[in-house]
């Protein structure tokens, strides 16, 4: 049984990082929903499980022997009554054989193992969930509904997220056993620039990397391990003595690279005199242990660090029905590769072996379902909190000066704010002397230059805003511009319903996609992420068009022809208009 022992094992390691049990020190988002179920999982995996391949099979062994000890028998007695030696009869002979090769449940256990290992494994890819339906060797087969020309990718049935989230909210426990008494260890981004826009490449130069804050590099707050960093490109000053002393000629003539930071964080966090407190330090500086119990040859501090820095490298996917998806594939896979006709066309001359055939089969459905049922109670969790439409953190107004021209009060604050001065000065150019002046003569109203210059209202306190607005009456009917600073496709929902069927033209300028420019991500799906994000995004910026509503997009050669048949799937091919090429020289 010690070879049925080592699959049953390699599958419950598979289950455990199906259902991020392997990493139970986390303390953040989905993870505290897992540990809040890990004890459910736990028996499932550990004790449900075997039970229920155990008692499939308990019974075919010895009904298997009755049947042919049965029929050897009256084979024999048949031989002896017309005189020959039984041993001599062909009849008894293959029935011999048959009892020697009667089931062996420990295999069918085994094998029950081994093909839900192959079918999950399959299918999952840390963290998603991917098509991968093999026909055969080398060859995939598409699920596909009979339409005359369909566009198929790999991500097709997912959201696609991007990595902010871990950026503002990364927690993990040194002592996850002891509710009690945690110790968790919180990583706080203090401040991020904006990264490359408007489908700039990122430089080399100037990618954002994690940089611990050397001067307040951490707190113990409330009995919990604040550690501070800065979201931003990294400088020759990020270098401290220490990792300048440990680094090649060629890396000193550079920025510290991200491990490199990585490296300066351990050091500093870990320092016997500048670091972490001692009982703090003492955990985060042990060995790591991995989920098949081996130490790693990294602390645990790092460990948490390369798994923060990933989470905000690489995007992911959320399924948008991931029971469906996986009973489907399931179905397929078994009918496709485990219950094949060569086998059961095999077994007309020993029918009994038949009935463990479909009692392992009916196992793998069995287990497979509720495996999925499992999954997919987490992966709707995440869907549903990713659909929720967020709460606006901030709102601000652009206000022309000719709105508040008989509110002198107001008006007087305004203009000499220095905040607000400087940005009219950054922004037109304004010569703020000669703006004066004619604020001074009152006729500044009649100029255009200057009456209607903007408002910001997030220069000012919350108190001046408010009685800024509550002197404009009709306010929400006045304004004729928005704009929305988020997520994409969160901002689409937050202003379909005001929007939906209003608009006249939606210019959409997505990423291009091109050179390391691209979608970064882990399984180098880059067009297959870059797709997903497409289509979810146009699919709801369709909502807004009016009946005589215009799309127009912009991109380059490389993503043109896969956004066009996007495009085509999400708008009808007789709706597309046409193409416009254009040019663009240096």
């Amino acid at each position: 049984m010690a070879i049925e022992n080592s699959k049953l094992t390699k599958f419950t390691s598979l289950l455990k990082e199906l259902f991020q049990l392997n990493q139970p020190e986390l303390d953040f988002g989905i993870y505290r929903i897992m540990h809040a179920r890990k004890d459910d999982i736990n028996r499932f995996i550990e004790q449900d499980l075997p039970k229920v391949v155990n008692t499939a099979f308990s019974g075919f062994e010895s009904q298997d022997k009755v049947v042919v000890q049965q029929e050897l028998v009256k084979a024999k007695k048949a031989a002896e009554d017309a005189g020959f030696d039984a041993s001599q009869s062909p009849k008894v002979q293959e029935l011999e054989a048959q009892l020697s090769q009667s089931v062996d449940t420990g295999r069918e256990e085994g094998e029950v193992y081994d093909a839900l290992l192959t079918f999950f494994s399959r299918y999952y890819d840390e963290g998603d969930f991917i098509s991968r339906r093999v026909y055969k060797d080398g060859t995939y087969a598409i699920p596909y509904s009979g339409e005359e020309i369909a566009l198929h990718w790999a991500n097709k049935d997912q959201y696609y997220i991007k990595s902010s989230e871990s950026l503002r909210d990364f927690c993990f426990r040194l002592k996850s056993e002891q509710p009690e008494n945690p110790m968790r260890v919180h990583f706080r981004v203090i401040d991020a620039e904006a990264g490359a826009q408007n489908n700039n490449k990122e430089a080399d130069d100037a990618k954002r990397v994690f940089i611990l804050d050397q001067e307040n590099p951490w707190e113990v707050k409330d009995n919990e391990l604040n550690i501070y960093f800065y979201y931003r490109a990294s400088t020759q000053d990020d270098w401290t003595d220490e990792a300048l002393s440990n680094a090649t000629v060629a890396a000193k003539k550079k920025p510290p690279t991200l491990e490199h930071l990585k490296q300066i964080a351990e050091q500093s966090l870990l320092d016997l005199n500048d670091g972490v407190p001692a009982d703090w330090r003492q955990l985060l500086d042990v060995k790591y242990k991995k989920t098949d119990g081996e130490l790693a040859d990294y602390s645990v501090l790092m460990s948490q660090l390369n798994l923060y820095t990933k989470k905000n490298t690489f995007d992911y996917f959320i399924h948008k029905n991931l029971s469906e998806f996986l009973i489907r594939e399931l179905d397929f896979y078994i009918k496709n590769e485990l219950f094949r006709w060569e086998d059961i066309s095999n077994m007309k001359s020993n029918p009994a072996r038949l009935a463990p055939l479909l009692s392992k089969i009916e196992v793998i459905r069995t287990i497979g379902e509720k495996i999925i049922t499992f999954l997919a109670q987490l992966e709707d969790f995440q869907k549903k909190l990713w659909l929720k439409k967020k709460f606006v953190t901030e709102t601000n107004y652009c206000i022309t000066l000719d709105r508040l021209a008989e509110q002198p009060e107001l008006l007087a604050e305004i203009i000499l704010d220095e905040a607000q001065r400087q940005q009219w000065q950054d922004l037109v150019d304004l010569d703020l002397k000669q703006f004066d002046q004619k604020v001074k003569a009152g006729d500044w109203i009649t100029l255009d230059k200057y009456r209607y210059l903007m408002v910001d209202t997030g220069l000012f306190d919350e108190q001046f805003k408010a009685r800024l607005l509550s002197q404009i009456d009709g306010l929400d009917g006045q304004c004729d511009g928005l704009i929305v600073h988020g997520e994409n496709f969160q901002a689409l929902e937050l202003m379909k319903q005001k929007y939906m069927g209003t608009v006249k033209c939606n210019y959409v300028d997505p990423p291009y996609n091109t050179s390391d420019a691209g979608f970064i991500y882990k399984n180098n799906y880059k067009h297959s992420s870059w797709v997903s994000m497409i289509s979810d995004r146009v699919t709801v910026s369709k909502e807004f068009l009016n009946n005589e509503g215009v799309l127009c997009c912009a991109i380059d050669d490389l993503e043109v022809s896969v956004l066009q048949q996007t495009l085509d799937n999400v708008f009808g091919l007789e709706n597309r208009l046409g193409n416009l090429v254009v040019e663009i020289k240096p």
